[in-house]
């Protein structure tokens, strides 16, 4: 009886969208960067989540010293979930030696909507706008 209820919770309970930005080991080469970012949707699917994009945000100098490293690998990852699927992903990203530093953080439906409109308002500009650095004439 325990058990239907558990289920009824997880398939009544809303999917929100969350973001979560994962520090990497910055020693670690391309090959297992990619590697890394591979795992990292792995575990949020494994968890109930559905990965929505993943951008590597490249190596960037941290503000403090994080486990004797001033560098890291900046991985954004945004994704759909329950509460459950964040909580197993960051305890998995607990245990990767890889991940130096996690943040996640639940994105606001109007916050999820202005950045679909910005990708989208991204892609009408045309190439020749985006390397010329000029603005795209409204016409």
């Amino acid at each position: 009886m325990a058990i239907a209820l558990e289920e009824e919770k997880k398939i009544a309970s809303p999917s929100r969208t969350y973001e979560t930005v994962v520090v990497l080991n910055a020693s670690l080469a391309n090959e297992d960067v990619e590697k890394a970012i591979d795992k990292i949707k792995a575990m949020i699917d494994r968890n109930g989540g559905e990965v929505l994009f993943v951008e590597n945000m490249g190596r960037r100098k941290l503000a403090y010293e994080v486990t004797k490293e001033k560098r890291g690998i900046y991985i954004l990852v945004q994704f759909k979930g329950v509460s459950a699927t964040v909580s197993g992903t960051q305890r998995a990203f607990k245990l990767d030696p890889a991940i130096i530093r996690f943040m996640t953080v639940k994105i606001m439906a109007k916050a999820v909507r202005t950045a679909e409109q910005t990708v989208a308002s991204s892609q009408d500009i045309p190439s020749s706008a985006v390397d010329s650095g000029k603005e795209p004439e409204n016409g």
